[in-house]
């Protein structure tokens, strides 16, 4: 399986993800660990909201919103990304 944004790939023994690599956290970028291009605040809440409206509408909730889960694209156009949907819940709806 595939997509523009993971690779799940299957050997024998063995089950993996392969993920994007980003630029850096926004926890990095508060602690000023990063200095590369950063978008306007703006730019930053509507792609979050964007992502966050994504996830939702495909039947998960995510419940750990905090700095260190959010990353920064470094492609560009630049794309602030949700990481570690791990305790993502399903809604009812969408079981």
């Amino acid at each position: 399986m595939s997509s523009n944004y993971f690779t799940i790939a299957l050997t024998i023994s063995l089950r993996f993800f392969m993920l994007e690599l980003c630029a850096a956290s926004l926890q990095e970028f508060f602690d000023q660990e990063y200095t590369g291009h950063m978008p306007t605040d703006v730019e930053v809440l509507c792609q979050l909201s964007i992502g966050l409206d994504n996830i939702h509408s495909n039947g998960f909730i995510y419940r750990k919103v905090k700095p260190e889960n959010i990353f920064m694209s470094s492609t560009t156009p630049f794309v602030m990304k949700w990481a570690d949907l791990g305790i993502t819940k399903v809604t009812k709806i969408f079981r």
